[in-house]
């Protein structure tokens, strides 16, 4: 198995457990285990001005965010890198708590932490 998704394994899996799904540059679980969280805003309707690195739109009255790629829960289709979703995120105007304030959460979300040159 290259990558886990479709609850055949039934819980998230330590990273690096699938070798041979690594990426051609070494990169472990780019695919399925769990979704990312980015720090883009979401908008259904956002046009790509910047092909290199899309930020998203500069605020989102719903504090909705992006999500990257499938989890565990996932059909194979639904696993690929380039899939883009969204999900409620913090609204820090509000009450710390208060569930606005957190935002949605899912054990099939999580994050990758990540460093520019």
């Amino acid at each position: 198995m290259l990558a886990n998704f479709n609850m055949l394994v039934g819980d998230t899996s330590r990273v690096g457990t699938y070798p041979a799904g690594a990426s051609p540059f070494g990169v472990f679980d780019m695919a399925g285990n769990v979704a990312e969280w980015v720090n883009d805003f979401y908008s259904y309707n956002y046009s790509l001005e910047d092909v290199l690195n899309p930020t998203g739109p500069a605020s989102s009255a719903s504090f909705n965010r992006v999500v990257r790629g499938g989890s565990l829960g996932d059909a194979e289709i639904n696993i690929r890198v380039s899939k883009r979703s969204a999900v409620r995120g913090s609204n820090l105007d509000t009450a710390p708590d208060s569930t606005a304030y957190l935002g949605d959460f899912s054990p099939r979300i999580g994050f990758r932490c990540a460093a520019g040159e």
